[in-house]
């Protein structure tokens, strides 16, 4: 039988674990002479998605939010516009439904490169 103490862990090279004489611990430690941060990245789960498509997922809920907030921003602007009569207040409603304009093309825009 083997004597207790710290031995190279079985599931990780770069770790050692602490062996109570009968069975394995959870106390782990990195082994001397190799740094815990050289360890490589591991990915979530074998198979899991790459930081590319967590990144294009991201981004793609991003626009589909900013494409319905402009939705919503036009129905709003809509309905004030269609409430005033007062030219100074439409032109100012005008520029807002342009600030949405922009902000929508670039939603859209920033769709189509995720597609491509």
């Amino acid at each position: 039988m083997t004597a207790p103490g710290w031995y190279a862990d079985p599931r990780d090279p770069r770790l050692i674990r602490r062996w109570t004489g009968a069975e394995w611990t959870n106390e782990v430690a990195p082994k001397p002479g190799v740094a815990f941060e050289d360890r490589p990245a591991a990915p979530p789960w074998p198979g899991g998605p790459s930081e590319a498509h967590i990144r294009a997922g991201g981004a793609l809920a991003a626009s589909i939010g900013s494409i319905a907030f402009c939705v919503v921003w036009f129905i709003v602007i809509g309905v004030f516009y269609s409430m005033t009569t007062d030219i100074p207040n439409r032109v100012f409603l005008g520029l807002f439904a342009a600030l949405g304009v922009g902000f929508f093309v670039r939603a859209v825009v920033r769709l189509i490169r995720l597609r491509s």
